[in-house]
């Protein structure tokens, strides 16, 4: 009796996980990839950011390797690439985005880093950096 409990349980528990893991974690991965600049206030004004620009860049980290979250570390590294197709399985790679606010101008940058596994893009983490930190490795 107590087992057919324990094994329903784990059954809805397992359910429960394929749901998470297949459904609502792919979403999540794409609202945070591919946000809604209509939602992105800038902090100067309060105006709409818009996204001016993308690019793709490796960096020298492999699957869960730690590494330093920090724009010197971004624009030390960064290796620039043409497609998703360039990343070596088992390496990082990030997304930059430059946004810019359409009332005041003011810009800021965008940095979403993941794993590529299977032609998957796993999410492993981002933030938003002031424009003036990557000023100078952009336009140089």
């Amino acid at each position: 009796m107590i087992i057919d409990i324990i094994s329903k349980i784990l059954g809805i528990l397992a359910i429960v996980c394929l749901v998470l893991r297949l459904i609502i974690y792919p979403i999540l991965c794409l609202i945070i990839r591919h946000a809604n600049t209509e939602t992105q206030k800038c902090k100067k004004c309060k105006g709409t950011m818009i996204d001016r620009a993308s690019h793709l860049y490796l960096i020298p980290v492999m699957f869960d390797d730690k590494y330093e979250e920090s724009a010197e570390y971004y624009i030390n590294n960064f290796q620039r690439i043409e497609d998703i197709s360039q990343i070596p399985n088992g390496r990082r790679a990030c997304y930059l985005y430059l946004f810019q606010c359409q009332n005041c101008g003011h810009k800021n940058i965008s940095i979403v880093g993941f794993l590529k596994v299977r032609d998957k893009e796993i999410l492993k983490g981002g933030d938003i950096y002031e424009y003036e930190k990557f000023r100078e490795f952009l336009e140089g």
